[in-house]
């Protein structure tokens, strides 16, 4: 059984941002879907503050509206999609004769992105689990505790969660694919 919560308020979220509600959630609900603006359902893990930020930063401050504003028709290449937070607002803006690649490497962060481009009906958003790089070919991501740091380079201060082999393609390569 699998239990669904619904954060529909800044409370909500806000409980689940201290430390004792998030240590406790952890364990008893680890993800949940929110609504953020534009009626957007998330699912996000309940442990992790990077998606708080990340919701707050493209849904309220609007942060990446001041490097790039999308147009109908745009086709938006989304490296490092995590859960799917830009690839979802960007899709509505640009329409159905528009297109996301959402790149998303990490198993768990494209489970996500999967299942929020499924519960939010976006036939626009093209989904790729791979990393890019100069090179095709395997490499291991290093992933950390603190979500957010994942890499391919180590770093010796933070905690590995766990390494996975992941494909990688260059761009030229994805480009042409799409």
């Amino acid at each position: 059984m699998r239990l669904v919560l619904q954060a529909d308020n800044a409370l909500f979220r806000s409980l689940l941002g201290t430390r004792y509600i998030r240590v406790a959630a952890r364990k008893i609900i680890p993800e949940y879907v929110t609504t953020v603006p534009g009626g957007i359902r998330l699912r996000v893990r309940s442990a992790d503050t990077s998606e708080s930020y990340m919701i707050d930063e493209i849904y309220y401050k609007n942060v990446y509206e001041r490097f790039y504003k999308a147009k109908q028709g745009d086709v938006v290449l989304d490296v490092g999609a995590n859960i799917g937070g830009f690839s979802l607002k960007i899709s509505r803006l640009v329409g159905d004769d528009g297109r996301i690649v959402a790149v998303e490497p990490e198993s768990t962060n494209f489970r996500l992105l999967m299942s929020n481009i499924e519960m939010n009906d976006c036939k626009n958003v093209l989904p790729v689990r791979t990393a890019l790089g100069k090179h095709p070919g395997k490499a291991s991501l290093n992933v950390y505790k603190k979500r957010g740091n994942n890499s391919f380079l180590a770093k010796t201060t933070e905690s590995l969660e766990r390494q996975e082999e992941v494909g990688v393609r260059t761009l030229d390569e994805l480009v042409g694919e799409c």
